[in-house]
């Protein structure tokens, strides 16, 4: 984790945060418990590791150039995205890993970056 910059760290605490308020919060709603439990894990460590893949590639794309940047860039954007695909596919085929919960999960990392820009815009408000 030491190649990780500061703000992608800050996103990942972010992340698990909002997956452990997800899991109590539907822990009070859902019917079958176990399966939403696997479910918001599965899409939060998938979230963990999609935004350690995009920093990474941020990271590198910045240190190429131009066409070779973009090729990069776009390569990486769709295997961040075949990998949603798969991950929701094997959520859809195992009966013990609930749908809804990975699709709550995978969400984390949107809302995550919500979150992060607006305690940055809360920060700067302070001072």
């Amino acid at each position: 984790m030491r190649n990780i910059s500061d703000t992608c760290k800050k996103l990942i605490v972010i992340i698990i945060a909002i997956g452990l308020l997800s899991l109590i919060i539907g822990l009070i709603f859902s019917n079958e418990k176990l399966a939403f439990v696997k479910g918001v894990s599965f899409g939060t460590i998938f979230s963990v590791l999609r935004i350690i893949l995009t920093d990474r590639s941020i990271n590198k794309t910045v240190n190429q150039n131009r066409g070779n940047a973009q090729v990069w860039a776009l390569l990486n954007f769709l295997v961040r995205y075949c990998l949603i695909g798969v991950v929701f596919i094997v959520a859809a085929l195992e009966p013990s890993i609930s749908l809804l919960g990975t699709f709550i999960g995978v969400l984390t990392m949107p809302l995550s970056a919500y979150v992060y820009k607006l305690v940055e815009k809360f920060k700067k408000s302070e001072v």
